[in-house]
């Protein structure tokens, strides 16, 4: 009654402007200065501070601050470091290694060639080979599914292999033009043969049909693994492809440490992986089945979308070779059977059609990119003369 009747006027404050508890930074004048040495040790304060070596968290840090006697809790931390402009971050992937210096050249030319064939209606691919599954038991796979509440995925707490069930190996085949893809599941290793012999079935099931008047087929893919383009099997295997059929086969290798370039890493896999979240793969049938349902919303205009087959490692077993046959279990009795073998068809044959249908490598990468050759490649008149491009085509005598 005293204030209004002294004038003061009515306010919704309960407090006079000044009153209350002072903040900590006013009480204790050196706690920003401390915070900001504590989270940043390397550039500024004491590099033996003691969280030099641990994580960082608020709690951490409130801790470190009470040990050198200030009064502050984690929430108070937090606040603060929000106040000073820090933020939690994850270390950012962009450094990369040493680089050629035609890098930029030799993608302008597998992009030039792709648009060149696609634009002739030739058909161009991208391969590669994806991670090899573990198919025995119930193994965790990453992601999340819809599922009834308290119906827990169990799954096995060890990932390890069985000597006796062999893991999958998905090869993938990515039709550029047509959008869809095609992958073969082996039972063995990821070797050159297996890998050409996926390039063989996507032709005959797919490639064929879309592409009847083909006379060329380009390849991309990264530089290392079963179609790496040091590996002589892999050159092999492909001049056999060309003389089967009959086509112009030119093989574009991306530069070392570019292979997430490869559009089948983004346009075929990324889907797969996203399709197959939060299943275990228990066998090889699952792994086709869920292979064979992925579909992205450009691939719908294809029925067929994303094909998928089983095959051993081994193309063309030889007569006293057999291949190894699939546990019933892991086919779920849907087996599609072996690779077929050509009759009459052994090493000798193999030699015989290689010789008559003459292998021969094209040189254009290495004018175009003006790349310094390795001496190995170089002088080697059977390999490829650039380590980006070689074009093995069939005889036309």
């Amino acid at each position: 009654m005293k204030e209004l009747a002294g004038g003061v006027e009515a306010s919704d404050r309960v407090r006079a402007p000044g009153a209350g508890r002072r903040f900590l930074i006013d009480e204790q004048p050196g706690l920003l200065m401390e915070l900001d040495d504590l989270v940043e040790p390397s550039t500024r304060g004491d590099p033996t501070s003691p969280l030099r070596w641990t994580s960082k968290s608020t709690e951490n840090l409130a801790r470190a601050l009470v040990a050198k006697g200030f009064r502050v809790s984690a929430d108070t931390v937090g606040r603060l470091l929000k106040g000073m402009d820090y933020s939690l971050q994850a270390p950012a992937i962009q450094i990369e290694g040493a680089q050629h210096p035609d890098r930029n050249e030799q993608f302008e030319y597998i992009n030039a060639l792709a648009k060149k064939r696609l634009g002739s209606k030739s058909p161009v691919i991208s391969v590669d080979s994806k991670k090899k599954e573990l198919v025995n038991g119930e193994k965790a796979n990453g992601g999340r599914e819809y599922q009834p509440a308290g119906n827990i995925q169990r799954v096995d707490v060890h990932d390890c292999p069985d000597p006796e069930i062999p893991k999958a190996v998905p090869y993938g085949v990515y039709d550029l033009g047509a959008d869809a893809g095609w992958m073969s599941v082996g039972d063995d290793h990821e070797t050159a043969a297996f890998a050409v012999n996926a390039i063989r079935r996507w032709w005959e099931v797919m490639g064929a049909q879309r592409y009847p008047g083909a006379t060329q087929l380009m390849i991309t893919a990264d530089a290392g693994g079963s179609n790496s383009y040091r590996n002589r099997s892999w050159k092999v295997e492909l001049g056999r492809l060309a003389a089967e059929c009959g086509l112009d086969v030119t093989v574009c290798h991306y530069p070392p440490g570019t292979s997430k370039w490869n559009k089948i890493e983004h346009r075929l896999f990324s889907f797969i992986t996203k399709n197959w979240r939060g299943r275990p793969l228990t066998s090889y049938r699952t792994i086709v089945e869920l292979v064979k349902a992925t579909k992205t919303k450009t691939s719908r205009s294809s029925p067929s979308g994303t094909r998928a087959d089983i095959r051993p490692a081994s193309p063309s077993p030889s007569p006293t070779q057999t291949s190894k046959p699939f546990p019933a279990s892991l086919m779920n009795g849907t087996a599609s059977g072996p690779t077929r073998s050509w009759p009459g068809r052994d090493a000798h044959t193999d030699a015989q059609l290689i010789e008559r249908r003459s292998l021969i490598l094209s040189t254009t990468s290495a004018h175009s990119t003006g790349m310094a050759l390795p001496r190995r490649l170089a002088h080697d008149r059977d390999a490829p003369t650039s380590r980006e491009t070689g074009a093995y085509s069939r005889s036309r005598g």
